[in-house]
């Protein structure tokens, strides 16, 4: 096409050398427009490969990833069912939450009934998406057959990407649905640059047609071989610079890692024109790194959450013991897992035929290097209570290992007691924890006053103090982590420790595991959104013998 366009213009100009100059105007004129429209042609090619194989790299990561948030959440649903006893219930966290943001997960059995919707609701199949719509009907094929997949689907009638994994362990399938309009939104920004590419190109495109009519009126005047030798140099100036950008284009949409610019010296517009193409190709590779790694942040973030939760959960009582079937006493802890910025911990369990142990604690900070340091704690507090020590003798111990391997700037707060079951009797110790709150019977809920030392891991050489409490008949102990009466609202308000005295008083008479549910209700309900930390609360009666 290029050697054309050199041979015409050539021939063109030599031919109007001998005509009047009303001719050479018009033949001029004439020529310069076909040149428009052959630069037209090269930025409208470098528009469409750009836009297109951006845009189709963009699909190709985004269809990945919501595969990749299918199978982890599906292999989630079957650890979860595993240790829930296969309790449907237990999901709710797994299927509401999801790690992408724009990613809505739902779940289905193999007949297509909803056990989960997007927004994490639990309705137990009273939706069939084989009686749905088009969109819901097409799912519930897909995911009936049991495989993993992606594909681009019409739901509702907007495009969506819909991935979906089976649930090896189960007849539930995870389904992930991300709407389309983020990546459309990208490929539109890339299209409006290219026109805007285009606009540039054709208002340099009208400047060299002024240029191009003023040289040939003057090279006319002067003779027919200086009109040849100014009409080669012309052609080259103007169509090599094209060749080159025509190369360049042609392999931009298959190698972004090309970092070689185009060098075009001709002084003119076509040299801005080259020097726009390189910084938009610039922008281009800059957009794809970007791409690439927000994509493996995301992937360590995951990651890291996942390894969090598992030393976590750890930390937990899966299992009731079997004092619990024993009259003196009721015990019920909930940690309310929200973001997983928070590392905490609670703990129940018998050291004798009459002593039952309850521990809290709460570690500064999050990541895994607060997980493993709540887990150390956890194992050398119950280490310690199991050998017989008493509660000043592990807390100095777990202060000074805890201090001495310390790589960050992390501390624990911690409250752990022995309770006799046969005497009534509290021992305990706290360490940064607020007091807790204590409920005689027929009395309302009132802050205990207990003397809390330092946390843990802060100071080498503590000696911590324990107290004594006498516990009457139907007494009831509250305890909590610091994050559930230092967490604020929009306002930034915190919801403290007198908001947290009303709301136990507004519901005294009520089972333990119903007040730490309503608890949790009304921080929600004050912070207008979930917590961004963990919440851990831990309450027991003591019973008594009868």
């Amino acid at each position: 096409m290029f050697h054309k366009i050199k041979t015409r213009i050539i021939v063109l100009m030599l031919i109007i050398a001998f005509l009047p100059l009303a001719v050479i105007g018009i033949v001029s004129c004439r020529t310069m427009i076909l040149m428009k429209q052959s630069i037209n042609e090269v930025s409208e090619q470098m528009g469409i490969t750009a836009a297109n194989s951006t845009g189709n790299a963009i699909r190709t990561k985004i269809r990945s990833h919501s595969l990749s948030i299918a199978k982890l959440t599906a292999d989630l649903v079957d650890e979860r069912l595993a240790l829930s006893g296969n309790d449907v219930t237990a999901l709710s966290d797994l299927i509401g939450d999801s790690v992408e943001e724009n990613a809505k997960t739902f779940l289905l059995d193999k007949d297509g009934n909803l056990i989960y919707d997007v927004t994490g609701a639990y309705v137990d199949g009273q939706v069939n998406y084989n009686e749905g719509g088009p969109g819901e009907r097409y799912i519930a094929r897909s995911m009936a057959i049991g495989n993993a997949g992606t594909e681009i689907i019409t739901y509702h009638e907007e495009l969506t990407y819909f991935a979906y994994a089976p649930c090896i362990g189960s007849e539930f399938s995870v389904g992930v649905l991300i709407s389309a309009e983020t990546a459309e939104h990208e490929v539109a920004v890339l299209s409006d640059s290219v026109l805007v590419l285009n606009n540039a190109i054709g208002a340099e495109v009208t400047r060299n047609l002024t240029l191009g009519l003023t040289i040939t009126i003057i090279t006319v005047s002067v003779a027919a071989v200086a009109v040849l030798i100014m009409a080669v140099r012309f052609s080259r100036n103007i169509t090599k610079p094209i060749e080159k950008l025509t190369k360049k284009v042609s392999t931009i949409g298959n190698d972004y890692s090309d970092e070689s610019p185009i060098l075009i010296r001709t002084g003119d517009e076509l040299e801005e024109l080259a020097d726009s193409f390189n910084l938009m190709t610039e922008r281009l590779r800059s957009y794809m790194a970007e791409l690439e790694k927000q994509a493996a942040e995301k992937e360590r973030v995951r990651a890291e959450l996942l390894v969090v939760k598992d030393i976590r959960d750890t930390a937990f009582p899966h299992i009731a013991p079997d004092y619990l079937d024993r009259p003196e006493i009721d015990i019920y802890g909930t940690t309310k897992d929200n973001d997983g910025s928070n590392n905490a911990f609670y703990n129940y369990f018998p050291i004798s035929s009459d002593t039952i142990v309850i521990v809290e604690a709460e570690v500064s900070g999050s990541g895994i290097a607060a997980a493993v340091m709540m887990l150390i704690a956890k194992t050398l507090m119950e280490q310690g209570a199991r050998n017989g020590k008493s509660l000043e003798e592990i807390f100095y111990t777990v202060n000074q290992i805890l201090y001495e391997k310390r790589k960050t700037e992390h501390s624990i707060s911690a409250f752990m007691g022995y309770i006799n079951l046969k005497e009534g009797e509290l021992n305990y110790i706290t360490a940064g924890l607020h007091s807790p709150f204590i409920k005689s019977f027929g009395k309302p809920w009132e802050s205990a006053p207990f003397i809390s030392g330092i946390p843990l891991a802060l100071k080498k050489d503590v000696h911590y103090t324990s107290d004594t409490r006498k516990l009457d008949w139907h007494d009831r102990i509250f305890i909590y982590t610091n994050s559930l009466i230092t967490a604020s609202s929009e306002s930034g308000e915190t919801y403290s420790k007198e908001r947290l005295c009303e709301t136990l008083n507004l519901h005294k008479d009520k089972d333990i595991q119903e007040i730490c549910d309503n608890i949790y209700s009304d921080l929600q309900s004050f912070i207008g959104d979930k917590p961004r930390a963990d919440i851990t609360m831990l309450i027991s009666e003591y019973i008594g013998k009868r």
